[in-house]
């Protein structure tokens, strides 16, 4: 849900230059502001282990908000749902903007021009000429995968404005980043792709009542399993667009000690447009990959409200809630509906250590998708706290019907170190999972979707994994640490998602499914069958260094394989490299040479097809 850009889509971390650029020329200042940073961390992490309290963060010397002081709580995010994955972006954008901004760690404030008291809008524009070798895939005509089109020059013009408020009953923060490509001599290729994202938050009551409004629109692949920069780089007929859109109207009040209770109702709209030939099957795509990955949409009406004890309570908090959801939609989640009742308890043994526990009752029945479960749920763990920085939580849980681990974590291993990550399994459709993603963050000034749970950057839509729309079991593992130096940021990443189709959403006679069988090879003229699944994993390594105050250089490799029943050919596999370098000409001017490819290297999807590529662009980014 991060902004991300055509160039900055197919290479690593060209969206740097999309920021705006006048922290570059106080670079030297940064750095002295990290090292104290860490400095700061250090001591407190240090008298937190000696029994101290923890020092308070650095903070900046301007004038709090109204706000900043007493700041109005978000609607929470889905009940135990398969938790989002949290790693950077390289291409987003910056990615020591994007560690700093999740952890909470401090950065000089962005210059902006200022619409009024509380207001300010940040206008940039990047022009870029592109030069491709596989034209083809850069845009595709919009036939099926059949035309290579050669190498072609491509001019991208991309607009970008920023719109922050911040004021005693309003939060605003909203980004709009479209994406205008010009090819050269292939005139049919070129188009405007749409990315946006956005937060608003209102206090209609103090301390009661509040209206929250959040949106994000991004196209990714179709089929997943292709990294970070082909979400844009692929033809049209391999790329979709998925777009939310969520408003939760809610009470939040706290009594004194005692506890906080809230509770709101709200409405989320998803929605994903796939590639023409999807939607239309015949004789080059089955049923089942129509049904599976075509156009999709999911309306969730939801009710929620919870009591969470305070510190009157002191080493005990306990929480009683209640999520229910309803569904209507395209797909298998139409008529459905997942109601969750819950008490979920904490006690603190020591200010590091608390044990966790859960029990409840769940009534998840979709019965689209052939799927229901109605009965108990529960949990039970542990949850280590050993620095104000760092947390990790750990549990096994029993809920839809199956028990599983569920970890998440960010853990400050030195001053310049962090690690995180998380691992967890449950029921849900794509769809579903793009709304629980909206709830999940917060989104920063700088476009960063931090998670709300741990400290860690969210990621958003990407090429990562595929957009199946059947109701499926989840079971997704994300792990990655980083170094943040005073020039060198570095992460080394990895993700890992099955999906496993659940019930029997054809409604087929059980005679049937037991003469076509099941496993990963049904994949039938009547669709993918329960036990269908789809793997797909991820290594990545990425590096930025600043070579001098007004020049930095970013490194990027990474190799991903899917396998995925649906698609004509069940597996492929692919590297991805990237280098650039980012010259600062002053506090409002940058300009990039970046080059990128992406390599199949087994079981390339269709063997008439090169979808190889190499690009080398040069892009200029101006902040107004």
């Amino acid at each position: 849900m991060v902004r991300a850009t055509r160039h900055a889509a197919i290479c690593v971390s060209v969206g740097v230059t999309l920021l705006p650029v006048a922290a570059a020329a106080q670079w030297a200042e940064p750095i002295d502001d990290q090292k104290a940073l860490y400095a700061d961390a250090a001591a407190s992490n240090a008298a937190y282990a000696d029994g101290a309290a923890p020092a308070v963060a650095p903070v900046s010397v301007a004038e709090p908000s109204p706000a900043d002081i007493n700041p109005p709580p978000p609607p929470p995010a889905f009940a135990d749902t398969v938790l989002p994955t949290l790693g950077t972006d390289p291409s987003a954008g910056d990615i020591r903007a994007q560690l700093l901004d999740a952890f909470g760690d401090t950065r000089p404030p962005v210059p902006a021009d200022r619409l009024g008291s509380g207001w300010q809008i940040i206008p940039i524009l990047t022009v870029a000429e592109e030069w491709t070798d596989n034209a083809g895939l850069a845009a595709g005509s919009g036939a099926f995968v059949n035309d290579h089109a050669g190498s072609d020059f491509v001019t991208l013009i991309e607009p970008d404005i920023t719109l922050l408020g911040d004021t005693e009953r309003l939060q605003v923060t909203l980004h709009y980043a479209p994406i205008g490509e010009i090819f050269a001599e292939n005139g049919s290729f070129s188009q405007i792709r749409q990315n946006a994202n956005g937060d608003v938050l209102a206090t209609l009551l103090p301390d009661w009542l509040y209206f929250d409004v959040r949106g994000a629109v991004a196209q990714q692949p179709v089929f997943g399993g292709l990294g970070f920069f082909n979400a844009v780089s692929l033809a049209p007929n391999e790329r979709e667009t998925v777009s939310s859109v969520s408003a939760s109207p809610y009470i939040s009040h706290t009594f004194g000690g005692t506890g906080t209770l809230q509770a709101g109702v709200g409405y989320l709209y998803s929605a994903v447009d796939a590639p023409d030939y999807l939607n239309t099957p015949g004789d080059v795509v089955p049923i089942a990959t129509s049904y599976d990955y075509g156009s999709s949409w999911l309306a969730t009406r939801r009710a929620f409200a919870s009591f969470t004890t305070g510190e009157d309570f002191q080493r005990l908090q306990d929480r009683i809630g209640v999520d229910a959801s309803f569904y209507d939609g395209s797909g298998e989640l139409r008529d459905g509906r997942r109601v969750l009742v819950t008490d979920d308890a904490s006690y603190a043994l020591n200010r590091y250590v608390s044990l966790l526990g859960q029990i409840g009752f769940e009534d998840a029945d979709y019965p689209q998708g052939g799927f229901r479960y109605v009965g108990p749920v529960g949990a039970a763990g542990v949850r280590l706290t050993p620095s104000r920085n760092s947390s990790l939580t750990a549990e096994y849980r029993y809920i839809d019907g199956f028990g599983s681990p569920y970890v998440y974590g960010s853990w400050q291993v030195t001053p310049h170190i962090r690690v995180f990550g998380g691992y967890s399994e449950a029921i849900a459709s794509y769809d579903q999972d793009q709304q629980d993603l909206l709830l999940a963050g917060n989104l920063d000034p700088s476009g960063v979707l931090a998670s709300g749970v741990v400290a860690a950057p969210l990621l958003g839509t990407t090429g990562l994994f595929a957009g199946n729309q059947a109701l499926s079991r989840y079971r997704r593992l994300d792990a990655t640490a980083a170094y943040v130096g005073d020039r060198d940021i570095l992460t080394a990443s990895f993700y890992w998602q099955r999906s496993t189709i659940v019930g029997n959403p054809y409604g087929l006679p059980t005679s049937v499914l037991e003469r076509i069988g099941l496993g990963n090879a049904a994949l039938t003229e009547f669709g993918l069958l329960a036990g269908t699944s789809s793997t797909t994993y991820t290594g990545a390594v990425d590096w930025q260094h600043d070579l001098q105050p007004d020049l930095s250089s970013n490194l990027y490799a990474g190799y991903t394989s899917s396998t995925n029943a649906a698609v004509i050919a069940d597996k492929s596999a692919a590297v991805l490299v990237s280098a650039r370098l980012t010259k600062f000409f002053s506090a409002s001017l940058s300009g990039a040479l970046t080059y990128a490819g992406t390599y199949f290297v087994e079981g390339e999807q269709f063997d008439d097809f090169n979808r190889n590529t190499n690009t080398v662009t040069v892009s200029v980014t101006k902040r107004f």
